[in-house]
């Protein structure tokens, strides 16, 4: 709020220009959210794989996959993401031992590293996609049939009516925009050291022909996030894009933003609690035994145990903070939002955090 509407506002509120509520309350002239502007891009890939056979009964296969990586911006001169070559190596190898060298015990074991190619969510809703204006009046009446915009150009609230089109009563208070990109040259609005989203898994096991017939195939899967990328707030209206945890650029409770007129603001929250880093861990035992009989019969018994812990649901969120079943965006969805939402909050062991949030599944 201005300083001048505080002055507008004085008479009306408590003696305080902070206090701009009318005689009888407020009321806000919103038309919703649409989409504007539209966003292509390419993303390339290369990868190279080969298999060796070395010595008697070990096969070796390894591979690198290289990608390249643009996240437009839904119009000019808001922000974007960028990833080159060098930032999204992923490696893949492993091996196969034929154990007694007569093709009836087999253990294997094999680690990669995978990378996510971004969606288009978060740009819609962080770089110039959605449109979302509220237009805030002080109410000094109480026949809310006064109240009567028009909505030229589609919207009731549009980006530079200061009042609405159509609105004749109440004092006008603020235009909210709900989906204003960050970015300035003091703070980018997008971590300039954003490291991509990433995960490792690493599987070892067993395969074993008991018979002719009968077969039993025994693997376990240990899967770990690295790195996940999403958007955090202070006031659920600029958003910062960012890698979540307790000492990176999302941590935006301990760091300096900027305001709506691009002035660096002190870190609003030194001694709050640190944002949580997004942890998800999978570790799976799976159990098979086959039988079959010629090419007439097949049989299969299988058995998986299974475990999934952490505070990030991935990339579409079932938490019901919303309302309505989640929010299914991809890198934006309410996981990290704003620090209200951060359902936990990690226990500092010195300067790491050592919290692994409560069970997903």
């Amino acid at each position: 709020m201005s300083s001048a509407v505080g002055l507008n506002n004085v008479p009306f509120g408590p003696g305080s220009n902070s206090v701009c509520a009318g005689l009888t309350g407020y009321f806000t002239i919103s038309d919703g959210i649409t989409t504007v502007g539209k966003a292509s891009s390419y993303n390339h890939s290369l990868y190279v794989q080969d298999g060796w056979s070395v010595g008697h009964g070990l096969t070796i296969n390894a591979g690198v996959r290289f990608d390249k990586e643009y996240l437009p911006p839904y119009s000019p001169g808001n922000p974007s993401i960028s990833f080159g070559w060098t930032s999204k190596v992923a490696p893949r190898i492993g091996g196969a031992y034929d154990l007694f060298h007569n093709g009836k015990l087999k253990v294997f074991a094999s680690y990669g590293k995978f990378y996510d190619i971004m969606k288009y969510s978060l740009p819609r809703g962080s770089f110039g996609g959605d449109y979302w204006h509220d237009c805030v009046y002080a109410m000094d009446f109480i026949d809310p049939t006064t109240i009567t915009p028009t909505s030229p150009g589609g919207h009731a609230c549009g980006p530079t009516q200061d009042p609405s089109a159509g609105v004749t009563v109440g004092r006008f208070i603020e235009n909210i925009n709900w989906r204003a990109p960050a970015g300035n040259p003091i703070d980018p609005g997008v971590d300039p050291n954003l490291k991509p989203m990433s995960q490792h898994e690493f599987v070892v096991g067993g395969d074993w022909a008991i018979t002719p017939n009968i077969g039993l195939e025994v693997r376990y899967a240990r899967k770990r996030l690295d790195n996940a990328i999403d958007d955090q707030s202070i006031d659920d209206s600029t958003y910062y894009i960012g890698n979540p945890g307790p000492h990176t650029y999302a941590n935006v409770l301990h760091r300096s933003t900027t305001n709506a007129a691009g002035v660096l603001v002190a870190a609003q929250c030194p001694t709050c609690p640190n944002q949580p880093r997004a942890i998800r861990r999978y570790d799976g035992l799976e159990t098979r035994l086959t039988y079959r009989k010629g090419s007439s019969l097949f049989g299969q018994l299988s058995y998986t145990w299974s475990s999934l812990t952490g505070n990030y649901a991935g990339l579409t969120d079932t938490d019901v903070t919303d309302g309505n079943g989640g929010r299914h965006n991809p890198n934006n969805h309410r996981d990290f939002d704003i620090p209200a939402m951060e359902y936990t909050t990690p226990r500092e062991s010195g300067s790491h955090a050592t919290d692994e949030g409560p069970v997903v599944n």
